[in-house]
């Protein structure tokens, strides 16, 4: 079998079972599978697959890649690694996909860091961190930042370490980072002292509608979707405790549903944070929401 026709079949294969990205998503996981760039597979169309791999025979590999895209789990999870920003994360069931959303929180923090960038060192805690994503990005781009990682999940924080490491391993011969700090917390519950700046990603689906999303988001961790009744559960106890660990003067922004952030707003406001500041996202929606403890 050619590349290309083991292309052309998994199109097929993906688009028959009614993946949207049929096309993307089998190129994405070629290339995957055979260790080079995505661009590369037209170039070398007509090249024969490898007979085997280093772990068992490719065109099994790839029909068993085939087959767990074909029955909803994101090409993500089956290759094991996501870009986010300008970093790349391990990625497993046991923390959410980075999404497209998330970094507008993270141009938010980073926006609001690089206007104090005078006050070093900044002290930033990620409420719930998952893959690291939001704690990392900030890192990369903000090197000299003091950052703090906390999550209740003990297996989400072992990827987030790893991903640490890694980028750490990557950064040696370009530039110094300080070691994240890693916590394993529900919510603030093991959280000393206090931050600067707050940033979350929490659960805020409402749980009635987890049924309903796509097959995709069906194999992430529903802890870290799961937002009560109205999606609100966490937030509202995030809001309530975060000014007990921020500085004076210190923000705290979160991401959150477009329809809740009405609802959040006053939840700030009913609380005594002030200076509110609701972000909208690439799509034009309000997904991150901020304000400020004095």
């Amino acid at each position: 079998m050619t590349i290309n026709q083991a292309l052309t079949a998994g199109i097929h294969r993906l688009r028959a079972a009614g993946i949207p990205s049929a096309a993307l998503d089998a190129e994405l996981l070629l290339a995957d599978l055979l260790a080079v760039h995505r661009s590369s597979l037209i170039s070398r169309a007509g090249d024969e697959l490898p007979k085997a791999g280093a772990e068992q025979d490719v065109e099994l590999r790839w029909a068993s890649y085939l087959k767990r895209r074909a029955h909803g789990e994101c090409v993500a999870y089956i290759i094991g690694h996501k870009e986010f920003r300008h970093i790349g994360l391990a990625v497993t069931p046991d923390v959410l996909v980075p999404r497209p959303d998330t970094e507008t929180l993270v141009e938010v923090a980073g926006r609001w860091i690089h206007e104090r960038a005078q006050e070093t060192p900044l002290h930033i805690l990620d409420l719930g961190t998952g893959s690291g994503a939001i704690a990392l990005a900030l890192r990369d781009e903000y090197p000299h930042l003091v950052v703090t990682a906390s999550d209740n999940s003990a297996a989400a924080l072992a990827i987030a370490a790893k991903n640490s490491a890694a980028l750490e391993k990557l950064a040696a011969r370009q530039k110094s980072l300080r070691p994240v700090t890693f916590l394993q917390s529900n919510l603030f519950s093991a959280i000393q002292g206090c931050f600067d700046l707050i940033v979350s990603n929490p659960p805020y689906i409402p749980s009635e509608e987890i049924a309903y999303l796509s097959r995709e988001v069906q194999y992430e961790p529903r802890t870290a979707l799961d937002g009560g009744p109205d999606g609100l559960d966490l937030i509202r106890i995030i809001i309530d405790t975060a000014h007990t660990h921020l500085n004076v003067g210190g923000c705290i922004f979160l991401e959150a549903d477009p329809r809740q952030i009405d609802t959040i707003s006053r939840l700030f406001e009913q609380a005594g944070y002030t200076g509110i500041q609701r972000v909208r996202d690439l799509a034009g929606d309000e997904r991150v929401i901020g304000a400020r403890w004095c």
